[in-house]
C-alpha cells in the first residue's frame, strides 16, 4: 500500500493535534467539532464505521475458501461494525431527524432510539472490550514482537493472520491515550484539564479509524497470500 506511513501516522496524528488546538481551547472556532451529533468527528465516525463494513464484506465474499474460523471472524467484524454503524446513527434518527417514542425516551438517557443508551451492557462494556483488544493487539502485541520476539512466537497457520497490523500502532496509541489521561485525572481528583470536550467520541473516532484500517490490512494480507500461492497457509483448519 503506497503512502503508509501517511496514513497510519502523518494524519492520524496531524489531526489530532488540530483537535487539540480546536476542541477545548477554542471552543467556538468549531462548536460543532466533539459536539452535536452531525459535527465533524461523528460524521467521520459513521463515515469510518460504514467503510470498514463493506471492507469486510468483501473479504468475506472474496475470498471463497477460508477456513472456518476465519469467516466466523470476518462475519463477527461485518456484524460488529454495521450493529455500531447504526447505533451511532440511531438507526437513522441523526439523519432523518424523527422524534423517539415516548415508552423508548423512559429508558434511553439521551432520549434516542438506539440501545447503547439504555445499559452499560450496551456501551461501557463493549467499549472496555474494544479497548483492550485494541491494547492487546495495537500495542503490546507489536512491542513483544518488537522488543521480545521470544515471548512471542506464533506458529504459521494459526491465529497469525488476523492480528492488526505493526503499522497502526500509532493509531492504537491515539486511540487509548485520551481515556488514559482522563482517568489519571481522576484518580488524582483534577477536573479542569481535559483534552478534549468529549473525549470520548475523539476516542471512538480513532477506534473507528483502527478498525478501518484493521480490515484493509487483512484484506491485503489474504489478496498477498493468494497471489504468492500460499492460501494453505490462509485457508487451513
Amino acid at each position: 500500500m503506497k503512502n503508509i506511513r501517511l496514513i497510519t501516522i502523518t494524519i492520524p496524528v496531524v489531526f489530532f493535534l488540530f483537535l487539540l488546538i480546536a476542541d477545548r481551547p477554542f471552543p467556538d472556532f468549531l462548536p460543532n467539532l466533539t459536539r452535536g451529533e452531525l459535527g465533524l468527528v461523528e460524521n467521520l465516525q459513521v463515515i469510518f464505521l460504514l467503510a470498514a463494513f463493506v471492507v469486510a464484506s468483501s473479504i468475506f465474499f472474496q475470498f471463497k475458501v477460508l477456513s472456518n474460523w476465519i469467516k466466523i471472524w470476518i462475519i463477527t467484524g461485518m456484524l460488529a461494525t454495521l450493529y455500531v454503524f447504526l447505533e451511532e446513527t440511531s438507526y437513522g434518527q441523526h439523519y432523518l431527524r424523527w422524534d423517539t417514542p415516548d415508552y423508548w425516551q423512559d429508558i434511553n438517557d439521551q432520549k434516542e432510539t438506539n440501545f447503547h443508551n439504555t445499559s452499560s451492557w450496551f456501551d461501557q462494556k463493549p467499549r472496555l472490550l474494544l479497548e483492550l483488544g485494541i491494547i492487546v493487539g495495537g500495542i503490546i502485541v507489536p512491542l513483544l514482537c518488537r522488543f521480545k520476539p521470544i515471548l512471542f512466537v506464533i506458529q504459521e497457520g494459526s491465529f497469525k493472520q488476523i492480528l492488526p497490523d505493526r503499522s497502526l500502532f500509532v493509531i492504537a496509541i491515539l486511540a487509548v491515550l485520551p481515556r488514559t489521561y482522563e482517568r489519571i485525572l481522576t484518580l488524582i481528583d483534577v477536573d479542569n484539564m481535559y483534552l478534549f470536550i468529549r473525549t470520548s467520541e475523539v476516542q471512538e473516532l480513532y477506534f473507528y479509524f483502527f478498525i478501518l484500517l484493521y480490515f484493509i490490512f487483512l484484506r491485503k494480507i489474504l489478496l498477498t497470500g493468494f497471489s504468492n500461492s500460499n492460501a494453505n497457509i490462509l485457508i487451513s483448519g
